[in-house]
């Protein structure tokens, strides 16, 4: 079976490429990077790197080499390592997905967070301007969001609404009386 790039990018990791492409990684903790190799790719001084220049991040799923520059996901990890076509590197990641584990791609209501968030963000600019006065009342509201948003699944659309409700309801306790 063939998947689609973004099930492919769900699905497979940089470092579940490296091992079989013959990539040894070092772990780290380098601002958000996980793990550090030498580069694989062919241009990158002939081969000869004598000390690992590209760094990867297993939680986010990218790579960037200070090196060349060659930075991107797994697919593009996989053409560095390999040279191979786009295509082609679709096909063999295919190959490596478990048909019987495999994450779906987002749903449409799932990815619908974005407008929500944009309307908490829209509702504190408006509380602001109708406000400017109360500035510190509206920033204290706003840091206490920025955390519940940290502990917040960011595909969460329930929890998101709920948290419009709660801000909404906080800006109109805080203003009904004035």
């Amino acid at each position: 079976m063939r998947y689609s790039k973004d099930q492919i990018l769900l699905n497979i990791k940089i470092s579940d490429i490296a091992e079989p492409m013959g990539v040894s990684l070092s772990p780290v903790n380098s601002g958000n990077f996980t793990h550090k190799s030498k580069c694989p790719g062919e241009d990158h001084k002939s081969g000869l790197e004598k000390t690992g220049s590209l760094y990867i991040d297993d939680v986010n799923n990218n790579f960037y080499c200070f090196g060349c520059g060659a930075s991107n996901n797994a697919i593009d990890f996989y053409i560095l390592c390999t040279g191979k076509t786009f295509s082609d590197s679709i096909t063999d990641l295919s190959k490596m997905i478990d048909p019987s584990n495999v994450k779906k791609t987002l749903s449409a209501e799932k990815q619908s967070i974005f407008p929500i968030m944009l309307e908490i963000s829209n509702l504190f600019r408006q509380t602001q301007i109708a406000n400017p006065k109360d500035l510190v009342w509206i920033s204290k509201l706003m840091k206490r969001t920025d955390s519940y948003i940290l502990k917040l699944d960011r595909y969460d659309i329930v929890a998101s609404r709920k948290l419009l409700r709660l801000i909404d309801r906080a800006i109109l306790r805080r203003y009904a009386t004035r």
